[in-house]
């Protein structure tokens, strides 16, 4: 029929025999099904380096930890050494003295358990504390060494002890010690004008209230005082009076918790004295080369020329660099009769060395140790019999270690020999780098600089 749609047949069942094409929907859907399958990838990465941070930050955290408490051990054990050397070299300050029994108790007790440990600078504990040994306990409790020091003096003695008590944290073993020291020394700079003048006529009952009560009693006294202080605070009362007691309660009880520890570091000492004297019966040797010391506080022989000389070089004063060398340098000689020991003063030029390892590891807040870096000799000699000849001198080796040597001064009738225990050092022998060997008007002046060596790449 011409009129009748045409239709092709043939074409018609070959769509039916084929698989009918995808879509556009369909290839959106599978394109967007990919990028979710991506998404779903990225997270799971993203995550899992999420996860992978977090863990390096928790060992990193771990790490720092332990680093910083090795710090802080190190900074403690550099405040120690500093005292330690600053004691074995004649060179102490206010809180070396204070801090001079709890260094020897830890230095002997340590040695009496055997725990050899290295102090930084070539020397064990044992060898330390024979270093040390000609050192006495320091019989006065710390509130007697407080009372002789000026306002310079304390504020000195609490920098340092607030120091040592940084670095000992809460759970040291000298922590109370240090804390209590601290009391100390805020009271004597400024609490105790204050607590006179708030507590007024009614001293004599807080005195009362206070005397004869332990440590225990008078920290509960402080705690009570305290609380009634709060009490008439929040009820708009004066509480003067009763914060001005609880500070008189501190102080007391601060001054008892270091006479209890100086009388426990006292008893401590003995039996470090009493393992020492062991020890030099075990070792004749060691026992031999022992000699009796000069007691410094035997009575001072009447003035004489030589006195006289040397008063007036101390009335020089020192430069910022220097300190005295004061007489545990000084080594003892066999007395000789008909012979006197003459009088000197000497000098010991110090300064910080900035060195690559220092700078690392210090700050100009937080220094490292002074170090030596020469020596003022003046030894008086005005009677000599021959002054033609003028005192010579002599550096001789120390019998127990290399870092140090002997320095022995010789003259003629009627002075002995004399010597000092130096650091072993090359010296400057150019008059231009401070050295001098003058002998006039009967004082020998021997100054000298330690060479500064100085590596270049």
């Amino acid at each position: 029929n011409l009129g009748a749609t045409f239709t092709w047949r043939k074409k018609e069942a070959a769509k039916k025999e084929k698989p009918a094409a995808k879509g556009d929907d369909d290839r959106r859907d599978e394109i967007e099904k990919v990028r979710q399958r991506r998404a779903a990838r990225e997270a799971e990465l993203a995550e899992m380096e999420r996860l992978r941070d977090e863990e390096q930050r928790l060992r990193e955290a771990e790490q720092f930890e332990d680093w910083q408490a090795k710090e802080e051990g190190f900074h403690l054990e550099q405040t120690r050494l500093r005292s330690l050397l600053r004691l074995a070299g004649g060179r102490s300050r206010p809180v070396d003295r204070i801090a001079q029994n709890v260094l020897l108790v830890e230095l002997g007790e340590a040695a009496m358990r055997g725990e050899d440990a290295d102090r930084g600078v070539g020397r064990s504990d044992a060898e330390a504390l024979d270093e040390l040994g000609d050192l006495d306990a320091e019989l006065r409790p710390p509130a007697a060494v407080l009372e002789r020091l000026d306002a310079a003096g304390v504020r000195e003695v609490r920098d340092d002890a607030a120091e040592y008590a940084a670095r000992e944290g809460d759970d040291g073993a000298w922590a109370g010690f240090w804390k209590a020291l601290l009391v100390l020394c805020d009271a004597a700079l400024q609490g105790d004008a204050k607590a006179s003048a708030a507590l007024g006529a009614v001293g004599g009952d807080v005195a009362e209230l206070i005397e004869g009560k332990d440590r225990a009693g008078l920290e509960e006294t402080a705690r009570d005082a305290r609380a009634r202080a709060e009490r008439r605070r929040m009820n708009g009362g004066d509480d003067g009076f009763w914060r001005s007691v609880a500070r008189a309660c501190d102080v007391a009880a601060a001054k008892a918790a270091l006479d209890e520890a100086h009388r426990d570091l006292l008893k401590r000492q003995l039996a470090v004295l009493a393992w020492r004297k062991e020890r030099l019966a075990a070792d004749p040797e060691r026992a031999a080369r022992k000699r009796p010391r000069e007691d410094d506080a035997a009575p001072a022989e009447p003035a004489d020329a030589g006195e006289a000389m040397r008063r007036r070089e101390a009335d020089r004063g020192l430069a910022e660099d220097e300190d005295l060398m004061l007489g545990s340098s000084e080594i003892a000689e066999v007395a000789t009769a008909g012979l006197r020991k003459p009088r000197y003063l000497n000098r010991i030029k110090t300064a910080y060395e900035w060195n690559k390892y220092n700078q690392a590891h210090y700050t100009p807040e937080e220094p490292p140790p002074k170090a030596v870096q020469g020596y003022k000799f003046n030894l008086f000699y005005p009677d000599l019999v021959d002054a033609t000849k003028p005192p010579i001198f002599k550096l001789e080796a120390f019998p127990r270690s290399t870092d140090f040597a002997v320095l022995r001064f010789k003259a003629g009738p009627p002075y002995a020999d004399i010597s000092f225990k130096i650091i072993n050092q090359q010296w400057e022998s150019q008059p231009k780098r401070g050295f001098r060997c003058v002998f006039e008007r009967g004082i020998l002046q021997l100054h000298f600089n330690f060479k500064r060596w100085r590596y270049r790449r």
